[in-house]
């Protein structure tokens, strides 16, 4: 039944659009921007499915039309897409109006089909119009862009050479060696790190193969006897370098060229290059024979300063730079290449090299000359967080703001380690900061910020040095170093207690109950504490005391732990702890006593430093 009528109901579909849009004829490929006002055609979206045909087929003859299809835009688009192809085959009604006896179902699903039948509407057209208007725009919009674009690419194909600039670079050859250079070349390239460097140094020149390792001085007197050096070096190395057994060695990536030793010749401005900072000359092979034998880590620092100090003689490294711009279309690019002429220095100092471009292309480009591109990539990378420092690195900076000297710059990165601030990855002498560290620097930085920053130490350094060099009275220097620091410490008093809960997880606190190896708490604030008399005696007796030895290293034997049930407390004798202030001295009898009168041994107070001054002032 259909509106109250007895009616046979012919069902069909559709596949999607039936129409689609297109630039008419008039259009060419190579059009663009007249795509925004040229002419648009409709014409049948699936020619082969022959969709119009199949409609007005089914619809011949038809007195309605009920449309049922996706109520949104798209769907209303679809309805007026068939209402075009079977208003010519309907019957037509009494007003002669097709659109009288076509109607539009709105549902979402099957259960709405009753419904829907019994309460239809009129195909929307401004939803229609709408659609159709989505459907220009993108067409006009969309098909210049990308029109612009393939024909750009395709011309890319080749791409012209814009400009090519040259460059020769020289990289001068090093200066003297010194301490911080010596300790952040040993980190850098043979990883081997600072104390560890000082070590060796040292034990060479005691061994009488080095100068004196800790100096300042980039700067060579004019005493150094070069020739003399090289003659007395050249008969120990018949190659260079001769010492590579243990420790790591420098990669240079490439395979190492014998020494020209006809290189390395004295030249004037060498004495010219570098600081003399007054206090020892340069580090520098004695050119002695190796009469002591020499750990690999020792032969690498003997091999450093002999690859620096022949280097600082031989000629600069030279090597050019090309840079090309292409251009493509609107789109232009650069390649530099890069090509060492002469190694100079770089032979033996293989870290120096410049760095080589592989794949250098073949031929000669010159301006306006075309290259065809061979391929086209665009990738997309992400920034990377920054890397931990190197001891290397921090050495550096160390000398850059006056943090330490040549002589205690190796102890201060010592020193950090040993209080667990950082962790030294032993392959790649990087700095790990270690969670102590870290609440430690967070903590000063907020509470006292003069005291992270390095112009307060680079001040003390600098007025240390302006005593030496007589610029400043010693007290005037001190009192006012001494001044600033304590300024800096009521700040720290006053506000470093805020910030202890942040070290909590920092430490590995130890649990009340526990024992000692002689069997008593673990708890130096109740030292001298009997048990409570609220304690259970059978909790006490039912105590566990291990005893535990190292293994026996004579017999190869381990000594096992042995767990035996504790004695009472009570009955330990107590033990209290020895007074920090007091020493044991030895007590003489007076001067007037009997000779032969026994040493007295007791418990004295020791004095402080202050109250040994002001005693000795009185």
């Amino acid at each position: 039944m259909f509106h109250g009528y007895k009616a046979n109901v012919r069902m069909t579909s559709t596949l999607g659009h039936i129409q689609k849009l297109d630039f008419g004829p008039e259009v060419t490929r190579n059009q663009t921007e007249e795509l925004f006002e040229a002419d648009v055609v409709t014409s049948e979206a699936n020619p082969e499915k022959r969709i119009p045909k199949m409609l007005a087929e089914v619809a011949k003859g038809a007195d309605a039309c009920i449309l049922w299809l996706d109520c949104d835009l798209e769907g209303e688009a679809i309805c007026f897409e068939v209402i075009d192809c079977v208003k010519k085959v309907m019957m037509k009604p009494p007003s002669n109006n097709v659109m009288d006896v076509i109607y539009r179902a709105k549902f979402s699903s099957s259960d709405e089909a009753v419904t829907a039948i019994n309460n239809l509407v009129k195909p929307n057209f401004r939803f229609h119009l709408a659609a159709f208007a989505k459907h220009d725009l993108d067409l006009r919009v969309g098909v210049p862009f990308s029109r612009y674009q393939t024909l750009l690419l395709r011309d890319e194909q080749q791409c012209k050479v814009v400009s090519v600039e040259r460059k020769i670079h020289i990289k001068d050859p090093p200066k003297a060696l010194n301490t911080v250079e010596l300790l952040k070349d040993a980190s850098k390239h043979y990883n081997i790190g600072p104390n560890e460097t000082m070590q060796a140094a040292e034990f060479l020149y005691t061994s009488g193969l080095i100068s004196y390792p800790r100096t300042e001085t980039t700067k060579y007197p004019k005493t150094v006897n070069l020739q003399e050096k090289k003659k007395k070096l050249r008969q120990i190395f018949s190659s260079f370098p001769a010492i590579s057994a243990g420790g790591k060695r420098a990669e240079s990536g490439d395979n190492e060229e014998a020494m020209d030793w006809e290189a390395v010749v004295e030249k004037e401005d060498v004495f010219e290059r570098g600081e003399d900072f007054g206090d020892h000359c340069p580090i520098v092979p004695t050119g002695k024979p190796v009469t002591r034998s020499l750990s690999g880590v020792q032969k690498l620092i003997y091999e450093l300063v002999c690859r620096r100090f022949f280097a600082s003689w031989m000629p600069e490294q030279r090597y050019h730079t090309v840079d090309t711009v292409f251009s493509a279309g609107d789109v232009t690019f650069k390649r530099r290449i890069q090509e060492i002429d002469d190694y100079g220095f770089a032979k033996i100092l293989p870290w120096e090299k410049a760095k080589l471009t592989r794949d250098v292309p073949a031929g000669i480009i010159v301006n306006g000359s075309k290259i065809k591109i061979k391929g086209i990539k665009i990738s997309n990378t992400k920034s990377t967080a920054p890397s931990l420092i190197s001891e290397a690195e921090l050495i550096e900076k160390m000398e850059k703001h006056s943090i330490g000297t040549d002589a205690s710059i190796s102890s201060h990165i010592a020193n950090i380690q040993r209080r667990n601030y950082v962790k030294v990855n032993e392959e790649t002498r990087t700095l790990m900061p270690t969670k102590l560290g870290i609440q430690l620097i967070k903590a000063y930085r907020e509470c006292i910020p003069a005291l992270v920053e390095t112009s307060l130490r680079a001040e003390f350094e600098k007025q240390i040095m302006r005593i030496a060099k007589g610029e400043r009275e010693f007290e005037d220097a001190r009192r006012s170093i001494l001044d600033a620091f304590k300024e800096q410490f009521k700040i720290f008093r006053n506000n470093f207690h805020k910030f202890t809960k942040n070290f909590e997880s920092c430490f590995e606190m130890k649990t009340e109950g526990t024992y000692g190896r002689n069997g008593y708490r673990n708890n130096q604030n109740n030292y001298n504490q009997q048990p409570s008399s609220s304690s259970s005696s059978s909790s006490i007796n039912n105590r566990k005391v291990i005893h535990a030895s190292r293994p026996n290293n004579n017999t190869g034997q381990e000594v096992r732990a042995v767990v035996k049930p504790n004695k009472p407390i009570s009955q330990y004798p107590l033990q209290k702890p020895f007074p920090v202030a007091l020493d044991r001295r030895e007590t003489y009898a007076p001067t007037d006593a009997p000779k032969g009168l026994p040493v007295k041994r007791s418990l004295a107070r020791v004095e402080s430093f202050e109250e040994s001054i002001k005693r000795l002032r009185l």
